[in-house]
């Protein structure tokens, strides 16, 4: 397992693949915001575009986190 962090590592810092994981992580947040207002949503059952939005909102946190811990790592001398 510690060898594919490793090889992650050298993606997201030297190959500066930590931008495109950011940027794609941030609009996938925006959309979850947003999903309500999709028109896919509009003409499905009430209950579904409901529980839809409840586990959008749910995962909103989580990716703030991933956000969170892809920064502390490009930070983190340890692993340089």
């Amino acid at each position: 397992m510690s060898e594919k962090i490793w090889l992650g590592s050298i993606f997201l810092k030297d190959e500066g693949g930590y931008k495109i994981v950011l940027k794609s992580l941030e609009h996938y947040k925006k959309r979850l915001r947003t999903i309500g207002n999709s028109p896919e949503l509009k003409d499905s059952s009430a209950m579904f575009g409901s529980l839809l939005q409840q586990e959008a909102m749910k995962t909103i946190p989580k990716i703030d986190e991933t956000i969170k811990k892809i920064h502390d790592g490009l930070t983190d001398e340890k692993s340089t």
